[in-house]
C-alpha cells in the first residue's frame, strides 16, 4: 500500500512539473533606446549619431532618406514598417572604419531573417569596397556580428569592442 501511494504521489508530482515546465513566462519587452544608450555610455562611444524610434525630432530618428542612405542596397531598402522599436549608433568620424551598433525589435510575425540579411548585405558591400581601398579597416568589418534573437535583430561593428557589445545586447534582450 505504501509503495502504491508513493508511486501515485510521484506520478502526480511529475505531471505537475511537466505542466509547469510547458508554460513560459512572457519575454520582457526591451527598449532599444535605453539598452543601446546604456551600452554606448559604458563603452565611451559618443562621437557618432544616435537614431532612435523613441525620438520624434527630425534627424534623431531614421526617416526614409536615412534608411535608404544607411541600409538600402540601391535596389530596395529594409521594411521599417515591420520595426517596432530601434536604436542605432553610427559613427562616421573615421571614414576608414565602420563603427556602428544597432538594435531592432521587429513586430510579431515580421521576417527577422530578411531584415538581418539587409544588415549583412550592407557590411558585405563595405567589405567588397574595402578591397579597392586598402586603408579601410576590413578586419573590423569581417568580425562584425549580425544576430537574430527571437523578434530582435542587432548588429555590432565597433573596433575592438564587437564581442563585448554583442554580449551586452544579448544579455539585455534576455534580461540578464
Amino acid at each position: 500500500m505504501k509503495k502504491l501511494l508513493i508511486l501515485v504521489i510521484a506520478a502526480l508530482t511529475l505531471t505537475m512539473l511537466a505542466a509547469c515546465g510547458g508554460e513560459k513566462a512572457p519575454a520582457a519587452v526591451v527598449d532599444a533606446d535605453t539598452v543601446v544608450r546604456g551600452i554606448l555610455t559604458e563603452n565611451s562611444l559618443d562621437r557618432g549619431y544616435i537614431f532612435s524610434s523613441a525620438s520624434s525630432e527630425e534627424g534623431e530618428y531614421l526617416d526614409e532618406d536615412l534608411i535608404s542612405t544607411y541600409y538600402g542596397d540601391g535596389e530596395s531598402d529594409p521594411d521599417f514598417t515591420q520595426v517596432e522599436n530601434y536604436c542605432v549608433y553610427i559613427d562616421e568620424s573615421d571614414s576608414l572604419c565602420l563603427n556602428e551598433v544597432g538594435l531592432f525589435r521587429l513586430k510579431e510575425g515580421a521576417d527577422t531573417a530578411k531584415f538581418s540579411s539587409y544588415l549583412k548585405a550592407r557590411i558585405d558591400a563595405k567589405i567588397a569596397k574595402s578591397k579597392n581601398y586598402p586603408d579601410i579597416d576590413a578586419d573590423t568589418l569581417e568580425k562584425a556580428k549580425v544576430v537574430t534573437d527571437g523578434q530582435y535583430v542587432y548588429y555590432v561593428c565597433i573596433k575592438d569592442k564587437i564581442d563585448g557589445i554583442a554580449d551586452a545586447l544579448k544579455a539585455a534582450i534576455h534580461g540578464n
